[in-house]
């Protein structure tokens, strides 16, 4: 008799393993597609010449490109400037994405104490698969508080190069923190490598333009 309760005991104990690697199989499967529908349209950057400025002056427009904020709103720059001056936190990595996070609370400062500035930031990233593109999503929303998820625009490209040539930007290792206008027109940038010194440059750029 303990033989054959043995026996039997044996093809439940395979059945029982297959079926969890069944069920993980199914579960990864369901999480690939389910970042795969949530996943962001590529976008390509492309260069718009400034409008609102005459004669010999010099200006440098924002670059035209698409994106999703985190709260899933598509979302074109500049055209979704509304205010009159923006702040827009670039970065190219996911190192620089870590870092943006001291400066969320910092330009959300500012910007409840300025009624005319408004800000964002853009993870300007290479394009991938659709898959890659929503896991992406999904980590970021892990990692930035949801207070600040609508400022986030996710944006993917084959041609970021256009944005650093835009710009005059010499690579993609440092985030860079610009200011316009609502027209898009370039203010201010500076490089992005969170620091006192840089936060205290910020502050007083802002101080500048409204006059505090």
């Amino acid at each position: 008799m303990e033989q054959g309760s043995k026996s039997k005991l044996n093809p439940k104990s395979r059945q029982f393993w297959i079926g969890i690697v069944v069920v993980l199989v199914v579960l990864v499967a369901a999480v690939l597609l389910y970042a795969a529908s949530i996943a962001i349209d590529t976008s390509s950057v492309e260069v718009a010449e400034c409008i609102s400025l005459e004669g010999n002056e010099e200006c440098i427009l924002f670059p035209t490109f698409s994106g999703e904020s985190l709260t899933d709103v598509e979302t074109t720059f500049p055209d979704v400037f509304s205010t009159e001056y923006v702040m827009t936190l670039v970065v190219f990595t996911r190192e620089h994405q870590e870092e943006s996070l001291s400066w969320l609370p910092i330009m959300q400062e500012l910007v409840d104490s300025h009624p005319g500035l408004s800000f964002y930031d853009i993870p300007l990233t290479p394009d991938i698969s659709a898959i890659a593109r929503g896991m992406s999503k999904l980590g970021t929303k892990g990692m930035i508080d949801s207070a600040y998820h609508a400022n986030v625009i996710m944006v993917y490209t084959e041609n970021r190069e256009v944005f650093l040539e835009v710009m005059g930007i010499p690579d993609f290792e440092i985030p860079q923190l610009v200011i316009t206008n609502m027209a898009g027109e370039v203010i201010w940038r500076i490089d992005a490598l969170y620091s006192e010194e840089q936060v205290i440059a910020l502050r007083e750029q802002v101080a500048l333009l409204f006059g505090d």
